[in-house]
């Protein structure tokens, strides 16, 4: 390309042998600004946003399922995180109250014509219902309520009386590899026949659900926190290699590797939502089928469940992240094969 010769001042020329090629100057000039501003500005606040979003997600899942996992496991923490609440509260009140229209399975099982359930009836007969309640719960020693965790089940009282709703305070909380549930009723309970077998079904329900919950539940936590590793990994060959380098795409395979990792959380986390809510239905099943003329009542534990599926959803985006940004990755690696 042949030089063009500059006029500088008045009747100055520069010359043939220092000629300045003007046209690649200014292009040169231009493709430096646009590949400066293009790999320092929009790349890299791209590099970061997706180096962010997937450790976010995978930490807020994290936090969420080691939540559900570790609600109960002291008395307090927690407490209306549960996988169901047994609501005894009301446990042979309605028998009492009844007296003599009371049906006969129910009045021998609760002791009524005789022992000391009895004796509270009689002396209440003209009380009010929290006073038989009251009566009722000292003479059999039983708590308001039953809370199934992953790892324990609590007892205790219910800080509204009148509203199971209002709050729990935890009385005592014992480990499940100590005790189970039927166990713990029979010994609370400490009355026999119809009764014994109806606690005896609810139990049988009961304590070996929550332990495969709460290894499930460790196993995804475990999971969501090393499904971070990967993006770590991703970053290294995103950021730039020295001190005036741009970002760069992260390697294809780097996207595989998080999604595999972020996948196995997010089936993880689906499998323990997915036992927790059924293993609820199932305690609540076996209550309605068995005790439920006893007065007990079973609610499945709503905010286990919503921490639960929340910390899913987080994973299931994150998963979801991956997958886009690898079929980003390959079509981009496509376009410049082709070029």
């Amino acid at each position: 390309m042949g030089g063009a010769v500059v006029y500088i001042g008045y009747g100055t020329t520069i010359s043939s042998k220092r000629q300045i090629n003007v046209g690649s100057c200014v292009m040169s000039l231009v493709h430096n600004k646009t590949t400066t501003d293009s790999t320092e500005q929009y790349p890299k606040m791209h590099a970061l946003l997706g180096f962010l979003f997937p450790i976010l997600l995978a930490l807020a899942a994290f936090v969420l399922s080691l939540l559900a996992s570790l609600a109960g496991v002291k008395a307090g923490f927690l407490p209306d995180s549960n996988i169901a609440l047994l609501d005894t509260s009301r446990m042979g009140l309605d028998a009492v109250l009844v007296g003599n229209n009371a049906p006969s399975i129910v009045r021998r099982s609760l002791g009524m014509g005789s022992g000391k359930t009895n004796n509270e009836n009689n002396k209440l007969i003209n009380g009010t219902n929290d006073e038989v309640a009251k009566a009722i719960k000292d003479a059999v020693g039983l708590d308001q309520f039953y809370a199934v965790h992953a790892w324990t089940i609590c007892s205790g009282t219910f800080v509204n009386k009148n509203d199971p709703s209002g709050g729990l305070d935890v009385r005592v909380c014992w480990p499940l590899y100590q005790i189970n549930l039927t166990d713990l009723l029979e010994m609370d309970l400490k009355l026999s026949g119809p009764v014994r077998g109806a606690i005896r079904e609810v139990g049988a329900a009961a304590p070996r659900i929550p332990r495969v919950i709460g290894d499930l539940f460790t196993t995804a936590y475990l999971l969501c926190i090393f499904s971070v590793l990967p993006s770590v990994i991703a970053a290294h060959f995103t950021l730039p290699r020295g001190p005036g380098g741009g970002y760069h795409r992260p390697p294809f395979w780097t996207h595989v590797l998080n999604l595999a990792a972020a996948g196995l959380a997010f089936v993880m986390l689906v499998a323990a939502s997915a036992v927790a809510t059924a293993g609820a239905n199932r305690i609540a099943r076996a209550v309605r089928d068995e005790a439920v003329w006893l007065g007990m009542r079973v609610e499945a534990g709503a905010r286990f469940q919503g921490m639960a599926w929340t910390a899913t959803a987080l994973m299931g985006v994150a998963s979801l992240y991956h997958v886009l940004a690898g079929f980003l990755t390959s079509r981009n690696r496509s376009s410049k094969s082709r070029v």
